[in-house]
């Protein structure tokens, strides 16, 4: 064999050396870029979990914060749920009413009922757990500050009329209890006492006995 063909020969080998090389390169680099997208995929998963598992102490932690605020509230054994109780008694403290009071007031009312009342002589409605009369719910609710309100939503019910209670007590510089009169007759009048305020008297009373609290 001469020359020429053993270096044409060399020339092959080294070509397909190369070619080989080049191949086994390129499978390896895809196979490093596989590896980092299983990686980066492992990641998301493993950020995502990360995420929701932060979500849940949150959420463990938030309830934590609840139940030791929860100390400060007194609850009483009425058809009201401790939401609802706990709501109420946060608006009484933002308008400086008595809970108690209030929630005697509510027992006369509605018996703590969210309803429509009947007809009155006048031909006019009370709604609601605080029955507020038709004929003044766009004063109390500015009063209360509500740009928009839902008479048969509890808690704009419940600030509207403690906005009016509010107002009845600031104009008339009376007590809680004197201002549930007002509230009902709708004017001082007399001794502001009423067949209404003595049985508002008495379910306060028998409110002292529901108390159950919450214990710290």
């Amino acid at each position: 064999m001469n020359r020429s063909k053993i270096l044409n020969y060399v020339l092959v080998v080294v070509l397909l050396f190369t070619v080989v090389a080049g191949a086994s390169e390129t499978r390896q680099n895809d196979k490093i870029v596989e590896q980092n997208q299983e990686l980066k995929r492992k990641l998301v998963i493993q950020e995502t979990e990360l995420i929701e598992l932060e979500d849940e102490l949150n959420k463990v932690l938030e309830e934590l914060n609840e139940y030791k605020n929860m100390s400060k509230y007194v609850l009483y054994d009425v058809p009201l749920t401790v939401h609802e109780q706990i709501m109420i008694q946060n608006k009484c403290s933002e308008f400086g009413f008595d809970f108690q009071w209030y929630l005697a007031m509510l027992r006369q009312e509605s018996n703590y009922k969210n309803i429509v009342g009947a007809m009155n002589n006048n031909g006019t409605r009370d709604y609601g757990v605080a029955q507020l009369n038709e004929r003044y719910h766009d004063w109390q609710a500015k009063l209360a500050g509500l740009d928009s309100y839902n008479i048969m939503d509890i808690e704009d019910n419940v600030s509207m009329s403690l906005a009016q209670l509010r107002w009845i007590e600031n104009r008339y510089k009376l007590t809680d209890i004197n201002a549930i009169y007002v509230y009902n007759v709708g004017s001082p009048k007399g001794n502001l006492t009423s067949a209404h305020t003595k049985k508002v008297t008495k379910y306060y009373n028998e409110l002292n006995n529901l108390r159950i609290g919450i214990d710290k």
